[in-house]
């Protein structure tokens, strides 16, 4: 397995090393960088959380389920709105384009008072879904 985890770790710091290249470039369409930057950036959270699930290290760390739950309803959206202004030659959002992210309003709705609440023992709630199998 620590070949495995050589591998998800290298992947991870390229994803984030281009999410930053996007981020930072100002060349050509700075609306499909920043789509494109921001699907990375889910991406290497994704990656990084299941790497953690993978090696049992979740428990440490278990607010992550929670940061980047969000992230992966709104992937579909940022590959859709990318492919679509690419070939559309758009340079920024419409306003129907936003309903795009709503799905990724719902978790967040749902997860606020978890954000919010101290009384809430993570560490107990990761090692409980990780002994059953939940995860």
């Amino acid at each position: 397995m620590p070949f495995f985890n050589l591998i998800i770790g290298f992947a991870i710091f390229a994803l984030l090393y281009f999410y930053a290249h996007f981020f930072i470039s100002s060349r050509d369409i700075k609306y499909l960088n920043y789509l494109l930057g921001l699907f990375l950036l889910a991406q290497s959270g994704q990656l990084l959380v299941f790497m953690l699930i993978e090696n049992e290290l979740i428990i440490y760390v278990p607010i992550l389920l929670k940061l980047f739950c969000p992230f992966y309803y709104t992937v579909p959206a940022f590959i859709y709105l990318y492919t679509v202004g690419f070939i559309n030659n758009r340079v920024s959002l419409r306003k129907i384009d936003y309903l795009h992210f709503l799905p990724a309003v719902l978790p967040i709705i749902d997860d606020g008072p978890s954000y919010l609440t101290l009384s809430i023992h993570w560490e107990t709630i990761a090692r409980e879904r990780n002994r059953y199998g939940v995860l």
